[in-house]
């Protein structure tokens, strides 16, 4: 959002496109870029595994043990704290990324 006023190639449909248009456009490092690609499809298969596990539009995680090592299982996990400590790691690195981009852009903004 910061960038695409200014620069048209950035406004894309979805986040796998933004991620490769921000990086060709030098907004985000390889490092970021391949952290937050690794990490969006990371999220978009465990969703997608979710959703045809439970037939449902579901975004969370299963609280009962029976499904959540149901999804664990389709996904080759070993059980559900193993999928659980790799959802946290994900989306812990994820949140710091973001956080850290969102800081640069706005500091550029400041500076303006």
């Amino acid at each position: 959002l910061r960038y695409a006023g200014d620069d048209p190639s950035l406004r894309v449909p979805n986040t796998a496109a933004s991620l490769i248009a921000l990086h060709q456009a030098g907004r985000i490092n390889s490092a970021d870029y391949e952290i937050l690609n690794a990490d969006y499809r990371y999220l978009r298969t465990l969703k997608s595994r979710l959703r045809l596990l439970s037939l449902t539009a579901r975004n969370d995680l299963p609280t009962d043990e029976m499904e959540l090592a149901k999804l664990a299982r389709s996904l080759d996990y070993a059980d559900g704290e193993e999928l659980w400590n790799d959802f946290r790691g994900y989306t812990a690195r994820n949140r710091e990324r973001f956080q850290q981009l969102f800081d640069a852009a706005c500091s550029e903004e400041s500076a303006e």
